[in-house]
């Protein structure tokens, strides 16, 4: 899964990874290996992305409490959270989601966040049924 994914290539992605599990699933291709992530509290990545909210956002957002709890939960910030944990050297990921919506949206969702959990100078493309968007990282 490259930098721009063929529509072939979305679809035997979303067909791998199916739209009917209540939990969004994803997955993207990191040094020939495929890497698939689900939602949850279950896994290394949450407790990662739970750790860099505390280390270098939590004072940007006094006001909102608990929240961050369940964003880290999501696929999509757990993919981008590896990025900077793993030193990854491609700076800009390319993952594919069965969520039908895309991102979630709303006042604490992914469409408002997600770039606060990649790193700086990187973007994460999430595809997903119907579209996909471009997120790139924010300046602590």
């Amino acid at each position: 899964m490259g930098a721009a994914l063929t529509p072939d290539e979305i679809a035997d992605y979303l067909a791998l990874l199916g739209t009917r599990d209540t939990k969004t699933r994803g997955a993207w291709i990191e040094n020939g290996q495929l890497v698939e992530i689900i939602s949850g509290r279950h896994d290394l990545a949450y407790e990662q992305a739970i750790n860099y909210w505390r280390v270098g956002w939590q004072h940007h957002y006094p006001t909102v409490r608990g929240w961050q709890g369940d964003l880290a939960t999501h696929a999509e910030v757990k993919a981008a959270i590896q990025m900077g944990w793993e030193g990854t050297s491609n700076r800009h990921r390319t993952m594919v989601i069965n969520h039908a919506g895309g991102p979630c949206g709303g006042d604490l969702g992914c469409q408002d966040y997600l770039d606060t959990f990649i790193p700086p100078g990187c973007s994460l493309t999430v595809y997903y049924p119907g579209g996909y968007r471009i997120f790139g990282g924010r300046e602590r």
